[in-house]
């Protein structure tokens, strides 16, 4: 865990600056997306790292609407749909 001591303060808005140095030692770019999480009393900020909604893939990922599906997802989800409707046993 890095340890700066720097203190910030909420603004009106709910927002907090993270410090270049704290950025730059994490490896945070300018626009990287970033996942935020509670732990208790702490706040968790990691890289946003994108996966497939459905397997959790992160290869070959392509944005249906707004969820990341993998290539192997959606030709499983193509396969289903060409056979669709079910056939009757």
């Amino acid at each position: 865990m890095v340890n700066t001591n720097i203190v910030r303060k909420v603004d009106k808005v709910g927002r907090v600056s993270l410090p270049l140095s704290l950025r730059e030692s994490l490896g945070f770019s300018r626009q990287n997306p970033l996942k935020m999480q509670a732990e208790g009393s702490c706040i968790v900020v990691q890289k946003y790292v994108s996966s497939c909604f459905l397997c959790g893939e992160k290869e070959g990922l392509a944005v249906y609407r707004t969820f990341p599906i993998c290539a192997k997802c959606r030709a499983l989800l193509k396969k289903a749909a060409d056979e669709w409707p079910p056939q009757q046993a």
